[in-house]
């Protein structure tokens, strides 16, 4: 014969357990999970199968984060100093200005470091690339914009048609900047490209 008290407390416990994992939370499944008979003679298999299920159903949705998708969306490489939105805040509102759906993301690199300055270039363009790829892959329909002030320009230059080479200028002091590839324009993220807005880029001298 089930103790069903004692059933029910075990049940409890995990229920618990589950619902504060990491923060989030997985009330509804363990709801619709624990709504079975507690009178059926089953009900000690029920709550574990129950269990087990929604534990995957939080899983799945853990490692499953849902992007929100604009029909624009505007990533953004701070200069070296800044830190983001940066000098580019006023552009990216006007571009945003009217529309409805418009956002802005962060190219995260160490702008705001004194390290190598093209070993700074370098992460800024993997981690762009990264990000660019990440957004345009859960968002296909969405058109990227791409800005850039000084080293965030050079970075989005590089991320386009690819980089690598002598640094130029005081700040890189002649360093050797990783050669890096251009994106292809026929697949993601490249495809999703709709302009870029270069301001003070410092790959380029007079």
């Amino acid at each position: 014969m089930v103790n069903r008290e004692l059933t029910q407390f075990r049940v409890q416990r995990h229920i618990t357990a589950a619902v504060t994992y990491q923060g989030k939370s997985s009330l509804p499944w363990l709801l619709a999970a624990f709504s079975i008979d507690q009178r059926s003679p089953s009900f000690t298999m029920l709550c574990k199968f129950s269990f087990i299920a929604a534990v995957a159903l939080l899983s799945q949705a853990l490692s499953s984060p849902t992007a929100t998708c604009n029909d624009i969306q505007i990533f953004i490489a701070v200069g070296h100093g800044e830190t983001y939105p940066g000098t580019q805040k006023s552009i990216t509102t006007l571009v945003c200005s009217g529309r409805t759906s418009c956002g802005t993301s962060n190219i995260d690199f160490p702008s705001t470091s004194n390290s190598n300055y093209c070993t700074v270039a370098t992460t800024g363009i993997k981690n762009g690339i990264a990000s660019i790829t990440e957004y345009a892959t859960s968002c296909p329909n969405s058109k990227i914009i791409l800005t850039g002030w000084s080293q965030g320009a050079q970075i989005v230059t590089d991320i386009i048609s690819g980089g690598g080479g002598t640094g130029m200028g005081s700040i890189a002091n002649g360093c050797k900047q990783d050669t890096s590839a251009a994106i292809d324009p026929t697949t993601v993220p490249g495809k999703n490209g709709e302009s870029f807005v270069l301001e003070g880029d410092r790959s380029w001298v007079s």
